[in-house]
């Protein structure tokens, strides 16, 4: 048999609830946020094209968005980046990547030449065009996204006891 007493809701006013519920989609977009910038790798090459840790530090959260449905709040939020190398990152790239099908660089001026560092002979390499294989997929948001799923349990934890004590002490009280 089901409770037959009073009336629960009128003891509990839902706005702890509400903010506990952003502040949980903030402290896991924000724990998403360093699990994704922690697997993206950084440009180790001897001679980069970029400054190093471009990427990783391109990473940010993504504004929290309020969604109701069936007269529920849901808040959604992620992390997003700007750097049009992160997408590489994710899928790879040539042989690696979505095409699956190494692809052709050429300088920029039809005259000149390529120039790039070989990791194999420690050598400078100067070419018209080079048939590049690609990279593989790093996977930083996809690694990210797993780690921050297995762990959100236990991030979420503080915010969800701070509501449980606020909860109980609106019992008592008459919360509002």
């Amino acid at each position: 048999m089901g409770y037959t007493g009073a009336k629960l809701k009128p003891l509990f006013s839902p706005r702890p609830a509400k903010r506990a519920a952003r502040k949980m989609a903030v402290r896991g977009a924000e724990e998403f946020k360093r699990n994704v910038v922690q697997n993206t790798p950084i440009d180790d090459s001897p001679f980069p094209s970029r400054e190093p840790g471009t990427a990783r530090k391109s990473w940010r959260v993504k504004p929290i968005e309020v969604l109701t449905m069936l007269s529920a709040d849901t808040y959604v939020t992620g992390v997003e980046t700007e750097d049009p190398v992160a997408r590489y990152l994710e899928e790879g790239t040539g042989l690696y990547g979505p095409k699956h099908k190494a692809y052709i660089i050429r300088p920029k001026d039809p005259d000149g030449y390529l120039r790039f560092y070989s990791r194999k002979t420690g050598q400078w390499v100067f070419a018209k065009q080079v048939l590049h294989p690609g990279i593989h997929a790093q996977r930083p948001l996809a690694t990210g996204a797993a780690i921050t799923e297995h762990q959100l349990a236990k991030t979420l934890q503080v915010e969800l006891w701070r509501w449980k004590h606020e909860q109980e002490l609106a019992g008592y009280r008459g919360y509002d």
